[in-house]
């Protein structure tokens, strides 16, 4: 095999995978690199031409590609929604796991990032179903969503492990410190106009836009991991991992519907 520069190196054995791995470890966890990739390529330029030679295209299998998803959410009183919070979000995902592991048949760890955007907030004021049968002369409905600069900062950051044990992929969503929950949000408002009185009565709430790692966790399955392993396709030299989830949950005072689609690919090039 070569290296950078042309000159014939030996691939890494397993006791390099060994040694190699908390340092691709440290750095991810770190932050001072966004995935397994990233890690091994500023190795890969820290030890030179001699160094890890290749090692991420010959000794990891790697999964990039697209994972993203629609949330909307209810809050309810006694059964019926008084406001909807929608959004959507979007992210780039890069996986790594040992491909002699892969390859084996074995249960090979997989582990690496998601980073993404929530778009598209909206609020949908309801609150009418509070109001309905309160005596007034009117009352009128206002609603006030994200601001541009809020919408601006909706970035989050997730750790994504699991394993790959033949055609099939199980994964896990782990916080990694970066989010905006608490970050977006809304308001809503009720302006009455009293029966007795010229005088308008405004009362108003605050609405807040759960964070990319809350959703992504309630999309992909419980406790945030896959509710039941996904299917990885092989052929033309590339495996692909193509998924859509939809869930809905709920408890006493609100209820979600969450969808995502996954969409990986080993093969396809970085």
């Amino acid at each position: 095999m070569k290296g950078l520069d042309g000159r014939a190196v030996a691939l890494p054995t397993s006791a390099q995978w060994n040694e190699l791995k908390p340092k691709l470890d440290a750095l991810t966890t770190s932050g001072q690199a966004a995935s397994y990739a990233d890690a091994a390529r500023m190795i890969d330029r820290a030890a030179g031409p001699n160094g890890l030679g290749g090692f991420t295209s010959h000794q990891c299998e790697k999964y990039t590609g697209d994972w993203s998803g629609t949330t909307r959410v209810e809050a309810l009183d006694k059964g019926q929604a008084f406001y909807q919070l929608h959004n959507d979000w979007s992210a780039h995902v890069e996986l790594a796991a040992s491909r002699s592991l892969v390859t084996s048949g074995a249960e090979a760890p997989v582990r690496g990032t998601l980073t993404g955007r929530g778009t598209n907030f909206k609020v949908v004021n309801q609150l009418r179903v509070l109001y309905a049968g309160r005596p007034a002369k009117s009352i009128e409905y206002l609603t006030s969503d994200p601001t541009p600069d809020q919408i601006e900062s909706a970035t989050f950051v997730a750790v994504i492990t699991g394993s790959i044990r033949g055609n099939q992929m199980s994964l896990k969503v782990q916080p990694a410190g970066v989010d905006y929950s608490g970050r977006v949000t809304g308001k809503l408002a009720a302006v009455v106009i009293p029966m007795a009185s010229p005088v308008p009565l405004v009362q108003t709430f605050d609405v807040v836009f759960q964070g990319g790692v809350w959703q992504l966790t309630r999309a992909i399955g419980p406790s945030g991991a896959t509710e039941r392993p996904l299917t990885i396709t092989s052929g033309g030299g590339k495996r692909l991992v193509q998924a859509d989830i939809p869930r809905q949950l709920s408890t006493a005072g609100a209820r979600g519907a969450f969808t995502t689609r996954i969409q990986l690919c080993a093969g396809c090039g970085s």
